[in-house]
């Protein structure tokens, strides 16, 4: 069994041990939460929600020695690989390209939410 149908079983139940800080899985829920916040913050265009969506993806994982130094698309870049090895390695994908649809398809949710909420405070 698979991560992927564990979720689908019992969400609710494993919920909090999915938002185990210092867990593989609390790091990859995580991970897609801050992905989540980052389509919440492009569609909501606010520049400042982005960088900040951007950094929590990454955070203390960028090393500028090795990594080069910081850009957008540098650590979106490597905030998607991050995740994409946690779900090939939990079943949650069957391998890169399935999981970064999984990715966009989490981004692309929080676009929703930020339309939702510009929706109720008079926003577009």
């Amino acid at each position: 069994m698979t991560l992927k149908h564990l979720r689908a079983l019992a969400e609710d139940d494993l919920g909090f041990y999915f938002r185990q800080e210092g867990t593989d899985i609390g790091n990859m829920t995580i991970r897609e939460q801050n992905h989540a916040k980052l389509g919440f913050a492009k569609a909501l265009g606010d520049p400042a929600r982005i960088e900040k969506a951007i950094f929590n993806l990454v955070g203390d994982d960028w090393d500028e020695e090795m990594d080069g130094k910081y850009s957008d698309a540098k650590g979106l870049e490597k905030a998607v690989e991050m995740l994409t090895e946690y779900y090939i390695r939990y079943g949650v994908a069957e391998g890169p390209i399935s999981a970064k649809q999984a990715i966009r398809r989490i981004e692309k949710q929080g676009a929703e939410q930020a339309k939702q909420f510009m929706g109720r405070t008079g926003g577009d």
